[in-house]
């Protein structure tokens, strides 16, 4: 009897386990061998449209989405920090705005797939999924090509393991942020899942030349004999996974792959194709559908690396298309229009955005120079929308619904802490700044208006009978100067000594001296001539790219400690110039341009008036003048530390010390004249204390699209 009960025991507990690694965990899974009866499917691809299948109907399914990442202002995106009220609250606006589609480029926490069921079935307005399948950043820029069991087997096993999250049955162990455990099935409310985000074109290259000759048959998907080699391999992926949900879940969903312009179908001119890098192409038409496979291929192209000179460049040998048609166009229609005609397949743009941070990266943006406001971005953001529909799209998807702290733009990367970015906001980067919705301090309101009601601070210090305010949170050093009779025709010299390494006490140029040494200048001098100045020698841009900027090597002679000269403060930008014969250039028109990003926009920056300007540094009151400068135009690498850039020239580099004060001064804008300092204790915190707020484009894009 008791080895009996043992058995049984040990069979209870054996099919327990079983149960779970099924139905739980998803991991337990035998193909089955014979025909299924039925297959479920919502969405369908009919000729260049998505057709929504229902009981009672079949019409056109046309995309209004946007791109929702797993990050929120002081955590990084893998601590999966929003919660399921967040997500809703989310979800609510998103519904409100017009939004039919949310896209996600990889599994996101369990919460987020609860929250999408509960305003699904609570909602009248259902938001459907484009649910993304990534794979480690590392494996797409490593040294192996796309055959390479550890690249080839990441992505099959991601494909499954995103399948059984949508199904609800998946328990994934070790996260960051904890288990995770999937029991929530939003399958029906799933239009498509999406292999991939932006390729490296390099490894599509290295690939294609690895394994020449490479093919795939598949029992749903395969690649046509077009196909190279890297198309072979995810016709492989995204065969394996319509297989596995349809074997084991009688599912299946429309499937594509993110595509962009760095590699679509076209083949370009030299030397553009190497610069831009174009050497790379993708094509959904070297695909095959299989009558077993009911929903179907789309395209879909990403925009956000799209080059303004593209057009010029294509080959006429790459289409058979009359190109000249579509380059008389302008941007987006052009480049649409030509996706649309090349393509047989229905096309939805992926992503596609704007961002509204202080930083740029090139000197125009839409014949827009200079940073975007929030109303430039939606008017942007609309004018695309429709031109996408009316060049035949099936709608797009803008990228992104909020903002994101965590990333770090190419031409701001050097300057700041990679791994804890995130606790600060960088209004410099570029790539921050792309959501409809943003991030502020909860408790302090400091909006450039020239008002004083938000300024309790004490007084820091008074000279010239002129009273200086300064206050600070986790994006701006905020600064107001209060005098009787102040306008913006008065002059003021503001020095601030952030480094004890470096700095004057004088200013060459002004003539102005100051009680402690200055690393930089902020001048206030009226309405279109304020700005910040840099000491050279605390100088980031031209210390990290003044080869890049003029040819020269920074190290070589760099300037003295104390250097009495001062200059608007640069950001390095990207030229955008492609030459016909790069070797008889010359090297200075190969050079970065700089923008003076030094330079403060003068603007009532409060939202609830009608002349808001979001980009606003500068404001002029009664008697009053507010400024706000960001963290990292002060060379502070983690503001949230106290964390500032060290001697370039003695570390060759970026290189961080912490302080835990500045000192600033006051003084009129006029030779001979002298300004006493005051030192201004440093903040820190663990995590930011701050609320969400949606931008003037969100409401721009509620108004066109609802």
């Amino acid at each position: 009897m008791k080895k009996y009960l043992i058995i049984v025991s040990l069979f209870v507990v054996f099919l327990g386990i079983g149960y779970y690694f099924y139905y739980f965990d998803g991991s337990l899974y035998v193909p089955q061998k014979e025909e299924k009866k039925e297959v479920h499917y919502g969405f369908q691809v009919q000729d260049q449209e998505l057709i929504q299948i229902s009981s009672k109907k079949k019409e056109p399914f046309v995309v209004k989405g946007v791109t929702l990442e797993s990050s929120q202002a002081g955590f990084h995106r893998r601590e999966l920090s929003i919660d399921k009220d967040t997500y809703l609250d989310w979800m609510g606006k998103m519904a409100e705005m017009g939004v039919n589609t949310i896209r996600v480029k990889a599994v996101m926490d369990a919460d987020f797939y609860e929250a999408l069921a509960y305003h699904n079935l609570h909602s009248s307005d259902t938001l459907y999924l484009m649910q993304g399948i990534g794979i480690n950043e590392s494996m797409d820029n490593s040294s192996v090509d796309a055959f390479d069991e550890l690249y080839l087997g990441e992505w099959i096993q991601n494909a499954k393991v995103a399948v059984d999250v949508v199904h609800g049955r998946k328990q994934i162990w070790n996260n960051l942020a904890g288990n995770q455990n999937y029991q929530q099935d939003v399958s029906k409310w799933v239009l498509s899942y999406v292999v991939g985000d932006y390729w490296n074109s390099g490894m599509i290259a290295y690939t294609n030349h690895q394994q020449s000759g490479a093919s795939y048959r598949g029992n749903y998907i395969s690649a046509r004999s077009k196909a190279n080699p890297f198309e072979v391999m995810l016709a492989q992926v995204m065969d394996e996974l319509v297989s596995y949900e349809t074997d084991k879940y009688d599912w299946q969903h429309l499937v594509t792959f993110a595509n962009s312009p760095s590699t679509d179908p076209f083949l370009y001119r030299e030397p553009f194709a190497a610069q831009a890098p174009k050497y790379s192409q993708l094509d959904i038409s070297h695909f095959e559908s299989h009558n077993r496979f009911q929903t179907g291929l789309f395209a879909s192209y990403q925009l956000l690396d799209y080059h303004p000179k593209l057009m010029d460049y294509i080959l006429a040998d790459g289409t058979d298309l009359d190109l000249k048609k579509y380059q008389k166009l302008s941007y987006p229609a052009n480049y649409i229009s030509l996706l649309t005609a090349y393509h047989k397949e229905p096309l939805v743009v992926l992503g596609y955005g704007y961002s509204t941070s202080r930083g740029v990266i090139s000197l125009q943006q839409r014949g827009i120079e200079g940073p975007l406001t929030e109303k430039e971005q939606g008017q942007l953001l609309v004018k695309d929308y429709k031109a996408f529909i009316d060049s035949g799209t099936m709608g797009a998807v803008i990228s992104s619904w909020q903002d994101d702290w965590s990333t770090r733009a190419w031409n701001t990367s050097f300057s700041t802490n990679r791994h804890t970015n995130f606790l600060w906001g960088n209004v410099q980067d570029y790539d921050s700044g792309f959501g409809l919705v943003g991030f502020r301090n909860q408790k302090k309101n400091h909006q450039i208006d020239g008002k004083k009601t938000e300024w309790s601070t004490e007084v820091l210090l008074k000279e010239s009978k002129a009273s200086l305010r300064v206050d600070s949170d986790e994006e701006f050093l905020y600064l107001s100067l209060e005098k009787k009779g102040l306008s913006p025709d008065d002059a003021w010299v503001l020095p601030l000594d952030i480094t004890g390494k470096s700095g004057s006490k004088s200013w060459s140029e002004g003539g102005v001296t100051f009680q402690k040494p200055a690393d930089f200048l902020l001048v206030i001098d009226g309405k279109e001539n304020s700005r910040l100045m840099v000491q050279e020698r605390y100088d980031a841009v031209r210390a990290n790219y003044l080869m890049q900027t003029a040819g020269e090597d920074p190290y070589i002679k760099p300037p003295e400690v104390d250097s009495p000269n001062f200059h608007t403060v640069n950001m390095v930008i990207k030229h955008n110039l492609i030459f016909d014969d790069i070797e008889r250039t010359p090297r200075e028109k190969k050079w970065n341009p700089l923008y003076p990003t030094g330079k403060l926009q003068y603007g009532n920056g409060n939202r609830y008036t009608k002349n808001f300007d979001s980009q606003s540094d500068i404001f002029f009151g009664k008697d009053f003048v507010e400024v706000r400068i960001p963290w990292q135009l002060l060379n502070f690498s983690n503001p949230a530390f106290g964390a500032i850039h060290d001697d370039y020239y003695q570390h060759y580099g970026v290189e961080e010390i912490e302080v835990e004060q500045i000192a600033i001064g006051l003084a009129k804008y006029a030779k001979g004249e002298h300004a006493k300092m005051g030192t201004y204790p440093l903040p820190a915190w663990e995590r930011p204390d701050v609320e969400e707020f949606y931008k003037e484009s969100y409401y721009m894009l509620k108004y066109a699209w609802k």
